[in-house]
């Protein structure tokens, strides 16, 4: 496929050429990217609360998959499903973190001598390259504002049911995954409003069970059915 003429250049490199350099090769798989979001930030009650008026010591919300002893925060809980896909079944996972690639605010706060690329488009053009762009979403979160993001990107490649324009992605290359306790309305509605599969996992062991068998069946279609990777907007 060829990733390296599709979405944009930045820095005089494609978007394909960052993310294979910026992240860890895993061996001979290491050409399927995976694109691995959700949010970075833990939810803490001391956003909701004031410190007198709790009454525990861990401020944290018990969930599936993010350990305060274990993670500093959600992004170390997203990074280590990728450490764990890059084992098996072998592929490139990875976070947008992973890629050296700055925002535009931290090229302002830097003094960095580049223009960078804004969350949401840095997300996009990930996503653009990737062979499977996966979801995952936690009630341990801080998950306000989560279902703008994940409807803008998936708006932005027409994957919304009513729109009349061609999808510039399959659908069957993203998967959304919840935990069994996370609530979303705005999520809960992604099924029919894009078409696109949401599975609820119970465990860690769940989760990263289904996303190797997605992946793997993601390989196969565009291995042998010939899916296609992205279609670029008509110039």
């Amino acid at each position: 496929m060829k990733r390296r003429k599709l979405g944009l250049e930045y820095d005089g490199k494609s978007i394909y050429q960052h993310v294979v350099e910026g992240t860890p090769n895993p061996g001979n798989r290491g050409d399927f990217l995976c694109y691995v979001m959700g949010p970075y930030t833990p939810f803490d009650v001391t956003y909701a609360y004031p410190a007198d008026a709790i009454d525990t010591d861990d401020p944290y919300i018990e969930a599936e998959l993010f350990d305060p002893e274990d993670h500093e925060d959600m992004e170390a809980t997203l990074g280590g499903v990728c450490t764990e896909l890059r084992r098996d079944p072998g592929i490139r996972a990875f976070v947008a973190t992973d890629v050296e690639i700055p925002t535009a605010k931290e090229t302002t706060r830097e003094r960095l001598d580049e223009s960078g690329l804004s969350p949401l488009d840095q997300s996009i053009e990930y996503a653009i390259v990737s062979d499977a762009v996966v979801f995952i979403l936690d009630e341990a979160g801080l998950n306000a504002g989560v279902g703008s993001e994940v409807g803008a990107i998936l708006g932005e490649f027409n994957l919304r049911i009513r729109n009349r324009e061609p999808p510039r992605k399959p659908r069957r290359r993203f998967r959304i995954y919840l935990s069994d306790e996370f609530g979303s309305a705005s999520i809960e509605e992604i099924p029919s409003g894009y078409g696109i599969d949401v599975y609820r996992y119970r465990s860690e062991a769940d989760l990263l069970g289904n996303l190797r068998n997605f992946v793997t069946n993601v390989e196969s279609l565009s291995r042998y059915d010939g899916l296609e990777l992205y279609e670029p907007p008509e110039k």
